[in-house]
């Protein structure tokens, strides 16, 4: 044992002059002097013969990685920073924008039952008998909910491209037969849905 402790030094000197990294240096002599502590009649010469072939093995694994510098891909001047091609970017952006100016204006002008309507039907593609029971009302009535909800998103465009003047909301006389609490929560988890589902475009 005195032996092994007498040789850890020179084995440690011996391994960090052949693997530039110290930690793996380090890792590298303690497993040689595991080793000769298992077999304690190991011989100096017999250490550096386990020294080596650990570390062939240490270069043989670090070969199997391929390192990439961090600077190689800055230097080229060509190739663009961005994977997405630049169109694929603009129209992401404008579907995003789209979308946001329109929940901006279903926010202006309609309530939560007729936001509902709208977005059950024409984002999410409810059919309409569907979406009259997850309101909770018969499918006549959703039917004129949704047709007024349009109309009313219609008129908004219309007149928002004339003038700046605000369209009124107004009752439209269709009430949904569920807890308005219940309502804001539904419209809610469109809405998050819809958020979510423009990320991934």
């Amino acid at each position: 044992m005195d032996h092994i402790e007498l040789v850890a030094e020179d084995v440690h000197r011996f391994v960090s002059h052949c693997v530039a990294n110290s930690a793996d240096a380090a890792d590298i002599s303690q497993e040689v002097l595991a080793i000769a502590c298992a077999n304690v009649e190991t011989f100096t010469d017999e250490l550096f013969a386990i020294a080596r072939r650990l570390i062939v093995d240490y270069h043989r694994s670090r070969k199997q990685i391929d390192f990439v510098a961090i600077d190689a891909g800055v230097s080229n001047d060509r190739e663009s920073a961005l994977r997405i091609p630049p169109d694929s970017v603009v129209a992401r952006c404008d579907v995003q924008r789209r979308v946001t100016d329109w929940l901006r204006r279903c926010d202006q002008v309609l309530d939560s039952g007729q936001q509902v309507a709208v977005l059950l039907a024409d984002i999410y593609g409810y059919a309409d008998k569907d979406s009259a029971a997850l309101l909770g009302m018969s499918l006549p009535s959703f039917k004129m909910l949704l047709h007024t909800s349009r109309a009313r998103l219609d008129m908004f465009e219309g007149r928002a491209g004339r003038s700046r003047v605000a369209v009124r909301r107004s009752r439209i006389g269709v009430a949904c037969h569920i807890h308005a609490t219940k309502l804001r929560q539904l419209r809610e988890n469109l809405v998050s849905g819809l958020q979510l589902a423009m990320l991934s475009v």
